[in-house]
């Protein structure tokens, strides 16, 4: 299977990516499908693709989330940042954001065809029984997604 970049990188953008989708959707308040579209807005997800080390392994999962509001223009309560947000469990959405890494990397599949054949909030949705799965049955779930609607 060909790796989207080096698979070294792949646990750690897992969790940034996990992380932003967490921060944007519970901290911030922005619904999980704007965010999803703001990822692409904001071009990051192709210079992810493009193996662009800032954005794969060169910034918290925050300041990922940042990033983007930052590059379409999305004004955010900046006192947010002032408050104590660090949390010990992970939410759906983290794992929504994680897994959805994780598949990426390991399909190689841009992040826009990705978002043609599924939105963020059914990736969400899979929460419940996918996260106690292995990563692979992820792959394969997707995977079906992509082969029905072709």
């Amino acid at each position: 299977m060909e790796h989207a970049y080096n698979k070294l990188f792949l646990p750690e953008f897992q969790q940034n990516l996990g992380f932003a989708f967490d921060f944007a959707i519970n901290v911030c308040g922005v619904e999980s499908d704007t965010f999803f579209d703001y990822f692409f807005s904001s071009k990051i997800s192709k210079e992810i693709e493009m193996e662009s080390p800032k954005f794969v392994c060169g910034c918290y999962g925050t300041e990922l989330a940042l990033f983007n509001f930052e590059r379409v223009g999305f004004d955010f309560d900046e006192n947010i940042l002032n408050q104590d947000i660090c949390r010990f469990d992970r939410t759906p959405e983290y794992w929504a954001g994680w897994i959805l890494a994780y598949y990426q990397g390991q399909t190689g599949i841009s992040f826009s065809t990705i978002r043609e054949k599924i939105n963020f909030r059914q990736i969400v949705q899979m929460y419940n029984p996918l996260h106690e799965a292995s990563e692979e049955k992820f792959v394969e779930v997707m995977d079906g997604i992509f082969n029905k609607q072709n």
